[in-house]
């Protein structure tokens, strides 16, 4: 008898591998009172880590690089990329640390 492979139902069941990163985006419809289609929105975008894989392995000494972000981190991604994954009812994206441009700090 096949086993049926299974989505993960929620985002604590989901493990990025190696570089990638699970990724909320956060929009911004609104600016002051105008509406901004999201097709003409920024190229980057903000968007908060749900969850990070361990790091890819560096080919030059064969250990795992660590990531540089964590989870709950809010950032900013270079583009928005059609990686779309729908976990738990929200829209989530798949990035690789490389298309993540920085951390915003908390105030």
């Amino acid at each position: 008898m096949k086993k049926e492979k299974q989505l993960p139902s929620t985002i604590e069941d989901f493990q990025p591998l190696n570089d990638l990163v699970l990724l909320k985006p956060i929009v911004h419809e609104m600016v002051g009172r105008i509406h901004i289609p999201s097709k003409y929105q920024a190229r980057a975008m903000e968007a908060t880590a749900l969850a990070v894989g361990p790091g890819k392995i560096s080919l030059r000494t064969g250990l795992r690089e660590p990531m540089e972000i964590e989870p709950g981190d809010h950032v900013f991604v270079r583009y928005y990329h059609e990686a779309d994954i729908h976990i738990d009812g929200e829209m989530c994206m798949m990035l690789p640390i490389m298309d993540i441009i920085g951390v915003i700090e908390p105030k």
